[in-house]
């Protein structure tokens, strides 16, 4: 019976880094926002698994990483919901498909130097990090693909019959989410005026 596997399996939940044991209830409303940002940002348009199958769509696996970045006393649970592609990688070159650019760390420590040591009566220069949550929603697919829609999309009763999720955005998970996520911040970044260099 599915449901009561369903509630033997809600009853525990474990860290994905620490091995942790979570509060089940922390967990599944961590999943239910991840849901409704899936919703707001137009991840995925369900779609009939008989049509992906007939236009010869990838359709690939999902999984819950569920985590507490707080502690005991003041628990953060987040959750995420990913793709399992990278299973799927045999006879491709992962590394043509998923590079994307990071700066060396030489960079950053120039950067910091010369934040560090200004002249002498110059105003002091501010270092800014953005930390974007939930980066790769930002980016669109590129291609064709369908994701396995985990029970938590759907509202309570109402999981139509054989459902996946063709993708609009990339979703962690994917070969191609860095490189996709990369595009949007070079194109952003083009838009305000700033050239790669």
């Amino acid at each position: 019976n599915e449901g009561a596997c369903r509630s033997e399996w809600d009853a525990v939940a474990f860290n994905d880094v620490s091995g942790a044991s979570l509060d089940p209830s922390s967990v599944q409303a961590a999943r239910r926002e991840e849901m409704q940002y899936v919703r707001s940002q137009n991840v995925w348009d369900p779609v009939e698994h008989s049509l992906a199958k007939q236009h010869g769509w990838e359709i690939i696996g999902t999984k819950w990483i569920d985590i507490n970045k707080g502690d005991a006393a003041r628990p953060n649970y987040r959750s995420r919901l990913v793709a399992q592609e990278f299973n799927n990688s045999i006879g491709r070159d992962p590394y043509a498909e998923n590079f994307s650019a990071t700066p060396p760390l030489e960079a950053l420590r120039a950067l910091l130097s010369t934040a560090a040591i200004t002249s002498e009566g110059a105003a002091p220069l501010v270092v800014a990090v953005a930390d974007v949550k939930r980066a790769y929603f930002a980016a669109e697919i590129q291609r064709d693909v369908c994701v396995r829609i985990q029970a938590e999309y759907w509202d309570a009763g109402a999981q139509p019959g054989d459902m996946v999720g063709k993708l609009c955005k990339c979703l962690y998970g994917t070969r191609d989410a860095s490189k996709g996520w990369q595009a949007k911040v070079h194109a952003v970044m083009g838009e305000l005026g700033y050239t790669i260099g």
